[in-house]
């Protein structure tokens, strides 16, 4: 009888069952980092495309009060925008203007997809382009890579080729 209750109190694990535990709780924590990163991902495309529309928003402004738009960026610093934004990766956003049409462009910065199709407001192409005038322009096929299909951009009217 003694012996059997001996048994009895010598409960526990064994080492498969900590084991097991162990490699269920990496898989999921595996899937949740997966998972966690592509929304952070996500959230630095979305902040990117918000700081394009600010950028655009103060540029508009500017040509409408000074009839050309900035020379700089930072020209629009403080009176029409509070503080330059910067792509959450620190780049600093590609300005191209001649004063009378601009691109603002994120490049190489998409993370959370790869821009196929430049249908999005926002995934255009950076550079060349090519196209029938008045028709929607045609990113060159020589120039189309991965790091062409990785940028955002905005731009004023006349400045999709640029």
């Amino acid at each position: 009888m003694k012996r059997l209750q001996l048994k009895q109190l010598k409960g526990g694990f064994t080492l498969v069952e900590i084991l097991v535990v162990i490699a269920i709780i990496s898989v999921l924590v595996a899937f949740l980092m997966v998972n966690f990163n592509e929304a952070r991902q996500s959230a630095r495309d979305e902040v990117r495309k918000s700081d394009l529309k600010e950028i655009q928003l103060a540029l508009e402004v500017y040509k409408a009060q000074n009839k050309t738009y900035p020379a700089l960026l930072r020209n629009l610093v403080p009176e029409y925008i509070a503080k330059m934004p910067e792509d959450p990766s620190g780049a600093a956003y590609t300005y191209i203007t001649d004063g009378y049409v601009y691109k603002v462009i994120a490049e190489d910065t998409v993370e959370s997809k790869f821009i196929a199709e430049y249908t999005d407001e926002f995934a255009r192409c950076p550079w060349n382009c090519t196209g029938v005038s008045g028709a929607d322009p045609v990113c060159e096929s020589a120039s189309v890579t991965n790091s062409v299909q990785s940028s955002y951009a905005v731009y004023s009217n006349g400045a999709e080729c640029i």
